[in-house]
């Protein structure tokens, strides 16, 4: 009897708190899909605690939701200011998931590749497929280190616009990583077509300068080349005048001895005449790319000896001691015999006139290597600064310092000799050291081949 009684007290126990509890499920329910729920309240003390909890926990959310969309409208006007800033500043913006390949883009992106509207189907394909095609290979293996380095990168490239017109266009990018793999990229882009042509009219205003000074030296050279060759002409031919007229007039007795004094310096002056305009005639020739060379066999110790000969008697007057050293070796050379005079000639005559009185100067002839011969001319003379060192073997320019002042020239003899040697296959060169004296060679091939003679 007291069991069954027990048995129905407890019944009745646990539906008054069941009851309240069950009326809580429904609440619960509506909370945890984010609704809004009244809770009841109850005189049950346990079924009381929850529902309070429930009122908590709803109110937890309700301020994070809040939370969350105050953020959400945050972002979107962070978003917005950003759009309106890119806008304004011009700059196109885009993204790319690289685990999905989705793409997202600006419209101000788009019109960089000379859209007007947005283009749905944006891929790297397509930024390819508008790349310059002579920039594409340099793009392609730009872009494939720096995807295989996931690095940021920047770079400048050309893209064709629909219309054909081709733009300049500067790309900045960035990857996000996830554990150390990128996974996502993201930059922009900026037509900077202005800003390149602007450079290019900087650097176009920049060569024209360069141009016109080169210009403007090459006429003063010419100018000073024109008073040179004046005088240097003027000079000999006034000799011959001057001299001729005086055997001519014979106004006064003259002893055989002064006449054929008169006559060598007629024929030196002439001999002089004819190697300026010699010179002239041959540098013509070189430029207009019309120079013929004869190679024959040479006797080097001979033909040296021949040069020598017609400059001894000027270094005579000076009391210079030429000296010539042969290398025995030097036997099978076939060179064009009077390009290589004239070109020792110029290099003998020259030591000669910047050689002091009673100094010294030696040609000798050396092997360079196997296929080639090394000329050099060394003197004891003023020497030369390597300032002017530059300025020789160039078309009309002439050292102007000390020592060199009086004595004058065309200032072709050296660039005529440097021409000559190019186009023998050949090359001239000068050391020196001021106050000491020079040293100025020539290289040449021992046997020139046909390629190194055609011009």
């Amino acid at each position: 009897m007291l069991l069954a009684l027990g048995l129905v007290l407890a019944r009745r126990i646990g539906q008054r708190i069941a009851q309240p509890i069950q009326a809580l499920i429904a609440p619960a329910l509506a909370i945890g899909r984010g609704e809004e729920a009244t809770i009841a309240a109850s005189p049950v003390r346990e079924a009381s605690e929850l529902g309070q909890a429930l009122q908590h926990a709803q109110q937890l959310l309700r301020e994070r939701e809040q939370a969350r969309q105050q953020a959400e409208a945050s972002l979107r006007d962070s978003q917005s200011r950003l759009r309106m800033a890119l806008d304004a500043s011009q700059i196109g913006d885009w993204d790319l998931d690289l685990r999905t390949h989705v793409m997202h883009h600006s419209l101000r992106h788009d019109q960089c590749f000379g859209y007007t509207q947005p283009v749905a189907d944006w891929s790297v394909a397509r930024f390819f497929d508008h790349l310059h095609p002579d920039d594409r290979e340099r793009v392609d293996t730009y872009m494939q280190g720096v995807v295989s380095e996931g690095r940021s990168w920047q770079l400048d490239t050309r893209v064709v616009w629909p219309d054909g017109s081709v733009h300049w266009l500067a790309t900045h990018g960035t990857f996000l990583r996830e554990n150390g793999v990128p996974y996502f990229m993201l930059g922009i882009v900026i037509d900077i077509t202005e800003r390149k042509q602007s450079e290019e009219l900087r650097l176009n205003a920049v060569r024209l300068e360069a141009e016109n000074r080169q210009i403007q030296e090459a006429n003063q050279l010419k100018s000073e080349f024109l008073a040179n060759m004046s005088h240097e002409l003027r000079t000999p031919l006034n000799a011959v005048i001057g001299f001729a007229e005086i055997l001519r007039a014979d106004a006064a007795p003259l002893t055989p001895e002064k006449r054929n004094e008169f006559l060598g310096y007629i024929a030196t002056s002439g001999r002089h005449l004819l190697g300026l305009i010699n010179d002239v005639l041959d540098l013509a020739k070189v430029e207009s790319g019309k120079f013929e060379f004869v190679p024959e066999p040479v006797d080097l110790p001979v033909l040296v000896d021949e040069v020598v000969g017609v400059l001894q008697a000027e270094a005579s007057r000076k009391r210079i001691s030429l000296v010539t050293e042969h290398d025995a070796s030097l036997t099978d050379v076939k060179l064009d015999p009077a390009r290589l005079r004239q070109m020792l000639y110029n290099f003998l005559s020259n030591a000669i006139k910047f050689t002091n009185e009673g100094g010294q100067v030696v040609l000798r002839t050396l092997p360079e290597g196997e296929l080639n011969l090394r000329i050099e001319v060394e003197d004891n003379g003023i020497g030369i600064s390597e300032l002017d060192q530059k300025k020789l073997f160039t078309q009309f320019q002439q050292v102007q310092t000390g020592y060199a002042k009086p004595h004058q020239g065309t200032g072709l003899g050296l660039a005529l000799t440097r021409s000559l040697a190019e186009l023998q296959g050949g090359r001239v060169g000068v050391r020196s050291v001021p106050g000491k004296g020079s040293v100025f060679y020539l290289v040449l091939p021992r046997r020139p081949n046909d390629a190194s003679l055609a011009h």
